[in-house]
């Protein structure tokens, strides 16, 4: 006899909640669409100049820093609703995830709006940082978001539409990669190889640099990404789609019923947690094809990403399962729980042990493995940078500069996370990072616990799965592909065009084959378990719970999983009056995380509306005021290349020439290639100052950032180039003097800038070198020394620096500073063995430096 429930038959048939239907449909869709927006399109930091607008003319669409916090307002306000739908479901609101979601939103909040370089302020709409509030933004909808879907996805209906919407999104990033490895690849290697440099210095990088020649290797591979940029991102969610998958199909597949073999007679509660493959009916075959497409187009993307962490998490994740279902098995008892915890803690504890066991074996073990190696590195150097900075951190996106300081001497790169999410928070958040930290293991016990609940322990039947929640299923993938090919009309080409049409529909029906067959079942939260899981373990060597893109997604899948059936009754008859009667209302204290999730909504809306937006309209400004050269350029070389056979020429001098006689405003303008030049020589020196101007503006509004003045800086170089080619020193030196003045380091301006980080100092010395070699000015030389000395303190391991400070004190005559400085660059060199293609000394350079060290010494 089965235990009796908290309903009966005659409750089952509860009045329609309309109220609590449009709080469920305006939740859903505000908390999940533009998070699907956001992972389905691409992305920049640095809108309209992350590719030099003077190279290239055409700025692809992506999402801006503007355009980001805005989804993150609407998460949060999504997520607020969700909250207030469960409230109304009688959903226990869970005091202690509120709380320590909010203790560490506290620390996003301080270094976003309230921090400034000179202190604490209340005035946030001119304090803070751009990068602090952009990542901070993402997180804080990641955290809020993910606890809102915690306590609404106790409803079966919202877990059964979040799982079949994040789980079958999984099948368009496949799509995408397989696009991506087999299509897309070629095309990008076709247009690299056909100009390098051009490639290269829309970047702002040159040939020989380390920044060109890791570039160079990553596009040189095939790998599939997505548009998170990232392969181990990537893998991170074919990983947990695949360990879910293949769950869902073993659970509906015709396989026996498992069932206890220790005893012939067994309560009906214990035969229906040992059931493995429910309903009982058998699945429709179109239901089961579909979940086996899923699971292999999964598997596909996981090959395809060629990551060993995605397939050791995916690994683990299968393991993970295999110990719960065991558990499962087993009369239920309080070690049975605790076992099942520390399975779902060794998601994230297992990882971390193994990254740090890779450091003490050191770099000469496991052959050429290294990826764990450099994770190891950075760990260590996350732990300094917490232990320097225990109170607050060093904010979202500070974790890059202080790692140039901390990192270990034998570690080739710049970071901008510690790949682990724990250390993440702890290094950018201090100890109120602790707070989100203790959240991810609460999800992590929470996920692996509920595989531990017997079907009789859930008080309410199973629910249908209604027309409506089909229409609202699949509306989100339908709304994101649609709204995302409208923006992207002018610049889809056929295979991605193929990619969106194909994935649509691959999503939409591996998302309603998921959530037909996710129930209060054993399979479906072991396969939901088996999901959080893997991507949890991942986390904790890629950045995929760091990433904007990706991080909201990826703990609103793990929050799915954690989240336990709600012993919530059905809404009652007697509607909102009754249920206010039994306690379940929306009191004062529980409208507390509600205001408080609405008010994070709308601090980060009035920021991207007041803040972010004029400053990428800055940016666009200064863009557009420079297309002009760019297309003139594109035009002239395009005339200048041998004719393809059987294709007319649809330019012409006479066109630019036409064109040229309106930019310029001189009708008098030949079409003979002297005549252009000299129009485009003109149009040069007219527009790049006013564009350099604008972006002296966008750095006016946030002067934390100073992207824009590095821009601003170059456009005033190039203006001294052109008036060295045209043998005009005196008004070369006027604009060296204004690509130098306009960064604001010198302690010659009245508003130097604090604490320059160390590619500030490495930009303003290269000026000043290459101001001291074209005029012949020592004294610009001892000044790029000076800062070269100030970077070594702020970048110690910079081979880069070393080699020209050596090659600077060659210049001046000063042997011995020159040979003490080629030691330290052998020295800095022998630290890059591990990735010595791309971070070492070239042959000649090796060759000087050590030639250097070999003559005698000056007396």
């Amino acid at each position: 006899m089965s235990r009796p429930t908290l309903t009966t038959p005659g409750h089952t048939a509860a009045v329609a909640d309309r109220f609590g239907d449009v709080l469920l449909w305006l939740g859903v869709i505000l908390t999940l669409l533009p998070q699907l927006l956001r992972a389905t399109s691409n992305s920049t930091t640095f809108p309209f100049w992350d590719q030099d607008p003077l190279i290239y003319s055409i700025s692809a669409p992506a999402f801006t820093p503007a355009d980001s916090m805005l989804v993150d307002a609407a998460t949060l306000l999504g997520a607020a609703m969700l909250l207030a739908r469960a409230i109304r479901q009688r959903v226990p609101t869970n005091v202690s995830l509120m709380a320590l979601a909010l203790i560490g939103a506290v620390g996003v909040v301080l270094h976003g709006w309230l921090l400034s370089p000179t202190g604490f302020s209340l005035a946030w709409t001119g304090n803070g940082s751009l990068g602090n509030q952009r990542i901070g933004a993402s997180w804080l909808s990641a955290i809020v978001g993910a606890v809102a879907v915690w306590h609404a996805a106790q409803d079966l209906r919202v877990r059964r539409i979040f799982a079949g919407t994040l789980l079958g999104l999984i099948a368009l990033f496949a799509c995408y990669g397989i696009a991506q490895v087999y299509f897309i690849h070629a095309q990008t290697m076709a247009d690299f190889k056909a100009d390098p440099d051009k490639f290269l210095a829309a970047h702002g990088w040159s040939r020989d640099s380390s920044m060109a020649k890791s570039f160079v290797r990553r596009i040189s591979q095939p790998e599939a990404s997505a548009w998170f940029g990232l392969a181990n991102v990537y893998a991170t969610f074919a990983a947990a789609g695949f360990a879910a998958g293949l769950v869902l199909l073993l659970s509906v597949l015709p396989i026996p019923q498992l069932r206890s073999s220790k005893s012939k007679v067994a309560s009906s509660s214990e035969i229906s947690n040992l059931k493995f493959q429910i309903p009982a009916a058998p699945l429709p075959l179109s239901q089961t094809l579909f979940l086996a497409l899923f699971t292999l187009v999964c598997a596909v993307a996981l090959v395809l990403a060629s990551s060993k962490g995605g397939t050791l998490a995916f690994v683990g994740a299968l393991a993970a399962a295999v110990a719960l279902f065991i558990l499962s098995r087993r009369p239920s008892s309080k070690g049975i729980h605790t076992l099942a915890a520390l399975v779902g803690l060794a998601a994230i504890i297992g990882p971390i042990l193994l990254v740090l066991l890779r450091g003490r074996l050191g770099e000469h073990a496991l052959g050429e493995e290294r990826s764990l190696l450099f994770r190891s590195f950075y760990a260590e150097a996350s732990v300094r940078i917490f232990t320097e900075h225990p109170i607050l951190g060093v904010g979202p996106d500070g974790f890059q500069r202080a790692f140039t300081i901390a990192k270990p001497p034998l570690c080739p790169e710049e970071v901008q996370s510690p790949h682990c999410i724990p250390l993440d928070y702890l290094a950018d958040l201090g100890i109120l990072g602790l707070a989100w930290v203790l959240l991810l293991a609460r999800f992590a016990i929470g996920a692996a616990r509920n595989v531990m609940v017997s079907t009789s322990d859930i008080p309410h039947p199973t629910p249908d799965f209604s027309r409506n929640d089909t229409r609202l299923l699949l509306a989100l993938p339908v709304l994101a592909t649609l709204l995302i090919t409208f923006l992207e009309t002018p610049y889809i080409t056929p295979d991605v065009a193929v990619v969106r049409i194909g994935g649509l529909i691959l999503w939409c029906l591996c998302a309603w084959a998921i959530s037909r067959v996710i129930a209060d079942t054993l399979a479906s939260r072991l396969a939901l378990a088996a999901a959080a899981l893997a991507a949890l373990a991942h986390a904790q060597i890629d950045v995929v719970a760091s990433l904007p893109l990706s991080a909201p997604i990826w703990l609103m899948l793990i929050a799915v999983a954690a989240s336990p059936s709600s012993p919530a009754l059905p809404t009652p008859a007697g509607g909102v009056a009754e249920r206010n009667k039994a306690g379940g209302g929306m009191s004062s204290l529980r409208l507390l995380p509600i205001a408080i999730t609405l008010a994070l909504s709308l601090l980060i809306f009035a920021t991207s509306i007041s803040r972010t937006r004029p400053w990428q309209r800055h940016l666009e400004d200064a863009a557009l005021t420079v297309r002009p050269i760019a297309e003139i350029t594109e035009r002239l070389n395009a005339i200048t290349r041998p004719p393809v056979p059987g294709e007319r020429a649809t330019d012409s001098n006479e066109a630019i020439a036409r064109d040229l006689r309106m930019l310029t405003n001189n009708p008098s303008l030949q079409p003979t290639p002297p005549a252009i030049n000299g129009a485009v020589l003109w149009m040069r020196t007219a527009l790049v100052p006013r564009a350099a101007d604008s972006l002296e503006r966008a750095f006016a509004i946030y002067p934390d950032n100073r992207l824009p003045l590095r821009e601003a800086s170059r456009l005033h170089l190039q203006l001294a180039q052109i008036a060295l080619d045209l043998h005009r020193p005196d008004q070369a030196r006027g604009h060296f003097d204004r690509a130098i003045s306009v960064l604001h380091i010198l302690p010659s301006t009245a508003d130097t800038i604090p604490n320059p980080s160390g590619p500030e100092l490495q930009w303003l010395a290269s000026i000043l070198e290459r101001r001291a070699e074209t005029l012949s000015e020592p004294e610009s030389l001892r000044r790029a020394i000076e800062l070269r000395l100030r970077l070594t303190a702020v970048d110690p391991y910079n081979l880069d620096n070393a080699l020209k400070l050596f090659r600077d004190y060659e210049i001046l005559s000063d042997p011995g500073e020159a040979r003490r400085w080629a030691a330290h660059t052998l020295e800095l060199h022998d630290y890059t063995r591990l990735d010595r293609e791309t971070r070492g000394l070239s042959p000649a350079d090796l060759t000087s430096v050590q030639n250097a060290t070999k003559s005698p010494p000056i007396p």
